[in-house]
């Protein structure tokens, strides 16, 4: 749509002025000084422009020059909470700075960073299945998820290494042990007919494209062209 085209253009009518997430339409008033204050939707756009987008513009690069300062770049890291935070508390501290709980015990700094990675990628194919329609997509944010986390009791000062007790789980499980616990993960013998469907696959390798399924392997080709 050329420039041209817009300034020759008029208001459109009230109807197409409906906020679908408030369920109402524009006023009266506010839509008669609307087309009071713009002849064209040319202008109708550059005030939206220099309302919406151009503070939206300076916001973006007063937050880039934030994380600058703190040396990290959101163009290459993301503007992803957690990996900030991670890369910002592991990466950027100064070389005399120690934390108290890792202080003079390297082998505990080692076990909590490589934990800190992540787990696997969870690559998910959606299909259509005829005669099986999808009932509803649960979802969780990570982001919103991170901000609760933040907020409970976490261990701090000395640590202490508490050796595996006969009801250690049975701790976990009622929510009165307090603290880290490295395990590791196995599907119990009951669930393993189930999770044959389409079992989980873990590898501890560098993923290549030839660890892409098929439909993933395609959707890379033609985003490479």
């Amino acid at each position: 749509m050329s420039f041209k085209f817009l300034k020759h253009s008029h208001i459109p009518s009230k109807k197409w002025f409906y906020n679908n997430l408030k369920g109402e339409s524009v006023s009266s008033n506010d839509y008669n000084e609307m087309v009071f204050t713009h002849t064209n939707l040319y202008d109708l756009l550059d005030d939206y422009n220099n309302l919406d987008v151009k503070p939206g513009v300076e916001a973006t690069k007063k937050l880039g020059n934030f994380f600058q300062s703190l040396n990290l770049d959101i163009h290459k890291n993301g503007i992803f909470v957690p990996r900030l935070t991670l890369k910002y508390l592991w990466h950027t501290k100064s070389k005399d700075c120690k934390f108290q709980l890792f202080k003079g015990n390297e082998e505990l700094y080692h076990k909590y960073r490589d934990n800190l990675v992540g787990g696997p990628s969870i690559k998910k194919t959606t299909r259509i299945r005829k005669g099986k329609p999808c009932q509803g997509i649960l979802g969780y944010d990570t982001n919103a998820l991170y901000l609760w986390a933040i907020s409970q009791d976490m261990p701090c000062g000395e640590h202490q290494v508490v050796q595996v007790y006969p009801d250690i789980l049975k701790d976990v499980l009622d929510n009165t042990f307090f603290g880290m616990i490295e395990c590791d993960i196995a599907v119990p013998e009951h669930l393993k007919e189930y999770f044959a469907v389409m079992p989980p696959i873990f590898k501890n390798v560098e993923i290549t494209c030839n660890d892409l399924s098929l439909d993933t392997g395609t959707c890379q080709t033609r985003l490479q062209k």
